[in-house]
């Protein structure tokens, strides 16, 4: 796991909640009063988390919104304009769980998350959320991703029933 401090491990419980509100970027207040809600609804008097340990995840939730968000745009340049681009570090970031750099750096492993979407019988869009682990090497390029990820959405065991209408929000994380 990566260098965490144990504020932040203690944080990690909340892990949800700090990564949708970073995704809705949502105040600080925002985000401690969704913490709390889910404290209450756990039955604690208090979340049991520090402000430093929230903040230090905040920051991990932040990094994955900010690459998701520079993927997506890469994305939606290859779909509407067909102009492939390479995978840059800039489309990935790293997760609370992530190994320590070094384990990294020695073998390569990353998590592609990313919202699969299909039509129903009845012609309704499904969502669900898919992850693809790669070791070693990921795609060089969007195209290849898409493809990869199309593929494995498509022979998932897991994958909703329907026809394939598309990918919505997607993350590279280097675990």
């Amino acid at each position: 796991m990566a260098d965490l401090s144990d504020a932040a491990k203690s944080a990690l419980k909340y892990w949800a909640q700090i990564e949708a509100g970073a995704q809705a970027k949502l105040t600080t207040a925002q985000l401690w009063d969704s913490i709390r809600l889910v404290a209450t609804e756990q039955g604690l008097e208090t979340p049991g988390a520090s402000a430093i340990g929230v903040g230090q995840l905040r920051v991990y939730a932040a990094s994955i919104r900010n690459s998701s968000a520079a993927l997506g745009a890469a994305l939606d340049t290859f779909r509407n304009d067909g102009i492939d681009s390479a995978i840059s570090s800039a489309h990935i970031s790293t997760a609370p769980w992530s190994r320590v750099q070094a384990e990294m750096n020695t073998l390569a492993k990353y998590q592609v998350r990313f919202e699969y979407q299909s039509i129903d019988a009845a012609g309704q869009q499904q969502t669900q959320w898919m992850t693809q682990l790669f070791r070693g090497a990921i795609p060089t390029t969007v195209g290849e991703l898409l493809a990869s990820m199309q593929t494995y959405g498509q022979l998932a065991d897991t994958a909703l029933q329907g026809d394939f209408a598309g990918f919505g929000n997607v993350q590279i994380l280097a675990i």
